[in-house]
């Protein structure tokens, strides 16, 4: 900070890892590279799947600075498996399966690398359990020695121009252990703030010391650039969209017998949270994760609770399924049983969705829950908005997070979080140092679409006209940009990629470690 550049960087909306990340690659807004959650329906089905690099639509930034012939080393970026062909090496990131075996570019690198430095870790397989914390933090740490000792191994063998490693570690121990730290949160234990409390700040000045490792190797006239997809805070509150829409009226269950067995149970409590609850009471969480990684678990949802598969689609206006706060209407042509007309129909009835939730309240408080509300069009644009959720909204403060799923996983309107005590923030941060850039600054907020044409300007590479992000002009010494002005092009059309991607099983996995973070 005292040698270059800080600021905040302003993620998506909402800012999620998949389409916050896609975005960062990009540098486009999700109206056109079309990732707007991490899950995406199945065309002409109410399945969803989690989202692939194959969905991403628009040239990524290494790929761009491949085509001048530059070398990419890429390490983890979320939302790059399965890998594709890269100017250099990639190993994918969050969510790759974890036993893909295919998870580099190109393939015999994860020989190598095991050879060289032992087993990848994609990701932790631990997530936080009360009385289980040693083996959650454990199995960060070891997550992310590795990734260090990876990282520096490829640094030093092989040629690149331009290096980029993820440490999600950050991410994951915030979400787990925010309330140890935070006396005002409704999971907060005084013995577990006596033990963990300082949990989360000595992690960062773990990576605080990797990155030191890292820019010693390289030395000083590279331009290092830190930055986040998103930031964190507190999760108070979990509110659940299903059921709000439900309450509605524009969310109708089916009436056949087996739907209204599930729906009585499901009024007394038998639901997908209460038993995981139990499950990791008993300390029984591991049985929950190997049942859903091979897949009984995913059916025993379908099987036994309220889900999707119950859903009366023909006489359903309105659903919420994928990131936070982001509501669908059933539209007709676009939903395979959409029954909501184009036009006046779907306006009225957004706007009418739209009031219901600025009037939502607090039932304990009579605190109005909603603090921002967009129409996709206000949010997104590009080819791709037809596909984006219809309603966007955020609850006050971001304290609370507004979840949609295919499984109705608890019978509240809303309640405290579960196991996840921390989450999203729109101020993510961005830190630069090096040759060009400015000394001891503060800037005025960038978005998380400036990365790549910023990136592509420091190696003279001509930016796509069709980027939604600028150039972080603050970032640079006075004088820089006019000596050397930037160049525009035009792009080819992007090519059109399958969905999916996934193999037996991988989807479902990827979708139980998605709820071990409080996503869905």
């Amino acid at each position: 900070m005292e040698r270059g550049v800080t600021g905040v960087l302003t993620s998506t909306i909402p800012p999620v890892t998949g389409p916050a990340w896609s975005s960062f690659i990009t540098g486009k807004n999700p109206g056109k590279h079309g990732i707007f959650a991490f899950m995406k329906r199945k065309q002409d089905s109410y399945d969803f799947y989690p989202v692939t690099a194959q969905e991403r639509k628009g040239k990524a930034v290494w790929d761009l600075l491949g085509e001048k012939r530059k070398k990419a080393i890429i390490i983890n970026v979320p939302v790059t498996y399965p890998p594709q062909a890269v100017s250099g090496l990639m190993i994918t990131g969050m969510l790759t399966p974890h036993r893909a075996s295919r998870y580099t570019y190109p393939d015999s690198l994860a020989g190598e690398i095991k050879k060289r430095v032992g087993d990848y870790l994609v990701f932790p397989q631990e997530v936080y359990a009360k009385g289980k914390v040693e083996a959650f933090l454990k199995e960060i740490y070891r997550v992310t020695e590795r990734r260090k000792e990876v990282a520096l191994y490829l640094m030093r063998e092989c040629p690149w121009d331009f290096f980029v490693v993820v440490f999600n570690g950050s991410d994951v121990i915030q979400h787990g252990l925010w309330h140890c730290m935070d006396p005002e949160h409704p999971q907060y234990d005084p013995e577990e703030n006596r033990r963990y409390g300082d949990a989360i700040l000595n992690y960062y000045e773990r990576i605080d010391g990797i990155l030191g490792e890292m820019w010693a190797e390289v030395g000083e006239d590279t331009i290092l650039m830190i930055m986040s997809d998103h930031g964190a805070g507190p999760l108070y509150r979990l509110l659940h969209t299903n059921n709000f829409l439900m309450e509605l009226g524009l969310l109708k269950l089916k009436r056949e017998p087996l739907t209204r067995i599930k729906r009585a149970l499901f009024r007394v409590g038998l639901t997908p949270k209460n038993v995981y609850h139990l499950l990791q009471m008993m300390g029984w969480g591991r049985l929950r994760r190997t049942l859903d990684k091979r897949r009984e678990g995913y059916g025993l949802l379908r099987r036994y609770f309220l889900s999707f598969a119950d859903v009366d689609w023909p006489r359903t206006r309105a659903y919420s399924l994928g990131g936070p706060g982001q509501i669908y209407i059933n539209l007709k042509w676009r939903e395979p049983s959409g029954g909501v007309e184009p036009g006046m129909e779907y306006e009225s009835l957004r706007s009418e969705i739209i009031d219901r939730l600025w009037r939502w309240e607090d039932p304990e408080s009579g605190e109005k829950i909603v603090g921002e509300v967009f129409r996709k069009e206000e949010v997104y644009q590009g080819e791709y908005l037809a596909e984006a959720p219809d309603i966007l909204f955020f609850p006050r403060g971001l304290e609370s997070i507004s979840l949609g799923s295919f499984v109705f996983s608890s019978n509240c309107l809303m309640e405290p979080p579960f196991a996840v005590s921390g989450h999203h923030r729109m101020e993510g941060l961005f830190l630069a140092a090096g040759p060009m850039i400015r000394e001891g600054a503060r800037l005025q907020s960038s978005e998380i679409i400036d990365l790549a044409p910023t990136i592509l300007h420091l190696f003279g590479v001509p930016i796509p006209v069709d980027m939604d992000g600028q150039i972080i002009e603050g970032a640079f010494e006075s004088g820089y940009l006019e000596a050397h002005p930037p160049e525009y092009v035009q792009t080819s059309t992007d090519e059109e990629v399958g969905e999916g991607g996934w193999r037996e099983g991988e989807g479902e996995e990827i979708e139980e470690r998605l709820r071990g973070l409080g996503y869905t």
